[in-house]
Formats: structure tokens, C-alpha cells, sequence
């Protein structure tokens, strides 16, 4: 239990440090045209003691005003990350009791955005790492072993290692705003190597927040004033997802021979909910996910989202 308090307080006092630092990095320019973004997501972060599926993820991104015309916002993204993923439990060592494959993921993104008053079109590339060379496994077994909690038995067992590139698309759309409640939808598709799926999600935030042209929410923020920036609002998004093929899960594209794969849920839907508060030069987001089970055998999955934005 200790160890379990003692990993949040870490985290949190890191976000903190993180804040300081950018504060004290700020200039005088009357407009942001620079953002890094810092996500960590970890199924503890919502308090429920436990340790499966997606278990954590870690990414940095970072994001730059490319132009601004017209109400028209150009913007490229980079984003670099890596996921981890195991059964049920992680001290199950029978195969037969493996409900989803332990599996490792690494990636390298890069977007292009265009955002006009009501709508934002992304289209993009991702060249992912699965299996040991993606460094999940030893990334939480030196987590583990600094909190002391049990290390998990099965990595070797996990997805071979792959390569794969994927080509992703998205397209945000605001239907409904009128004072300090907003409704928009998000239709997304990624397709290749790595893993093919479409997903729908609408959505309403409610609070203080700018147009979806502006937004910290939909990553618009940039090219805003920022001695007036100001966002407080709460965020809730369901998502029907329609997947065919998800390498963490189903292993190689081509042949696999890994230790053991599964076949992914035709259809998983999410519930993310969550608050939001940017001001200026900072965006800090604490974020809570509902899962349906990714496979026929798994289960149900929640995690918790902390997100930190640095606009400069």
C-alpha cells in the first residue's frame, strides 16, 4: 500500500517540477508558437490496485505553428511513445490463462493539421516498434523493482518483435456551441502495418473553453494570445471503435510464430471523462478511460491520464 501512495505522490511532485521549469523558460512574444506535450497514462492512476492490459504509456510530443491566416492554423506534430501490455494478471504463467498477449509498443509520429473556425483535418504517419526492441518489458521491470512491487512472469513469452508503418487520418468537427457548452465529433482512421481501425467519437465539453479553432482540447491552442488564454472545463467522449487487426494483439502481419497471439474485438467502445484547466502558457489534464475488453477473452479495463502542455 505504501509503495502504491508513494508512486503517485512521485508522479504529481514530477508534473509540479515540470511547470516550474517551463515558467521559468517563458519570453516575451505576444503569441504561442511552440508546445511539448508530456502524457503518462497508468491503470493505478485511477486508484483501483491493478496492473493489466494496457498497463501504462508514456509519451512526449511536440507541436509547432506552421502558419496562420484567415482563421486557417497550420500545424505539424511529432509525438514519441511507448506502450505496454499484459494479461489479466501478471503472475499468471500457464498460457491458457494469457486473456491477451503481453506486448510491447514503440512508435514515432508525425501530423499535419489544419484547423479552420469549426473543423480540424489531420493526416499523418507512425512508425512503430513492437516486441523487446520496443522496451516496455524493461521499462516496468525497473518500475516495479523501484517500488517494490512483484515483477511481472511472463515477458518472455511476448509479441516477436516487429516493424510496421501506418498511415493515420482524422477529421474534428464542431456541431453545436452556444455559451459554455460544446458538442463535436471525431471520426478517425489509421490503417497498416501496425493496426487498422475506425473509430466515431462524439463528445461535449463543458466550461469555460474556446471554439474547437482554439482549443487546448483538440491541440489548437497554438497562435493564441497568451495574456488572456484561459480554459477550465470538464470533458466527457464516447468512442465506437470498429478494428481489424492490432499487432499487439493478433502478433506479425505476416506469419507469427510468437509464444502466444489472440484476435481482437471486432468492436471495443470507451468512455473518457475528464477535467481541464489552461491558462496561458500551461494546459494540465486529469483524465479517466472506460474499456470494453479488447479480446473475446479479456475483460473490461479503466485507466487514469495525466496530461501537461508547454506553449512558448
Amino acid at each position: 500500500m505504501f509503495s502504491f501512495f508513494k508512486e503517485r505522490i512521485i508522479t504529481l511532485i514530477s508534473v509540479s517540477l515540470l511547470a516550474l521549469t517551463a515558467s521559468l523558460s517563458l519570453n516575451g512574444q505576444n503569441k504561442y508558437h511552440n508546445e511539448i506535450t508530456i502524457t503518462s497514462d497508468n491503470d493505478n492512476y485511477d486508484f483501483i490496485r491493478k496492473d493489466r492490459y494496457y498497463t501504462f504509456g508514456q509519451s512526449i510530443g511536440y507541436n509547432k505553428l506552421l502558419s496562420e491566416q484567415n482563421k486557417l492554423k497550420s500545424i505539424i506534430s511529432f509525438k514519441l511513445g511507448v506502450e505496454a501490455y499484459t494479461p489479466y494478471s501478471k503472475l499468471y504463467r500457464k498460457k491458457r490463462n494469457y486473456d491477451r498477449p503481453y506486448a510491447g509498443f514503440s512508435y514515432l509520429s508525425v501530423n499535419y493539421s489544419q484547423a479552420l473556425s469549426k473543423k480540424l483535418v489531420s493526416i499523418g504517419l507512425k512508425l512503430g516498434a513492437i516486441g523487446k526492441h520496443s522496451y516496455a518489458e524493461n521499462i516496468q521491470i525497473a518500475t516495479h523493482a523501484l517500488f517494490g512491487v512483484h515483477q511481472p512472469v511472463g515477458w518472455h513469452t511476448q509479441i516477436n518483435n516487429h516493424v510496421g508503418l501506418n498511415i493515420q487520418g482524422s477529421i474534428s468537427n464542431e456541431l453545436f456551441r452556444k455559451s459554455k457548452v460544446m458538442i463535436f465529433n471525431e471520426i478517425n482512421a489509421e490503417f497498416g502495418l501496425l493496426q487498422n481501425h475506425i473509430d466515431v467519437s462524439p463528445g461535449v465539453i463543458i466550461g469555460r473553453m474556446e471554439g474547437l479553432h482554439n482549443s487546448s482540447y483538440f491541440g489548437t491552442s497554438l497562435g493564441a494570445n497568451k495574456d488572456d488564454f484561459i480554459e477550465s472545463y470538464w470533458s466527457f467522449q464516447i468512442k465506437g471503435k470498429l478494428q481489424f487487426y492490432d499487432a499487439t494483439i493478433n502478433g506479425s502481419f505476416y506469419d507469427d510464430d510468437s509464444y502466444l497471439t489472440r484476435s481482437p474485438s471486432q468492436f471495443v467502445f470507451k468512455l473518457k471523462t475528464g477535467y481541464t484547466y489552461s491558462r496561458n502558457f500551461i494546459s494540465m489534464s486529469f483524465l479517466w478511460t472506460f474499456q470494453t475488453p479488447e479480446t473475446n477473452a479479456s475483460e473490461f479495463h479503466t485507466y487514469g491520464s495525466i496530461r501537461v502542455k508547454f506553449r512558448f
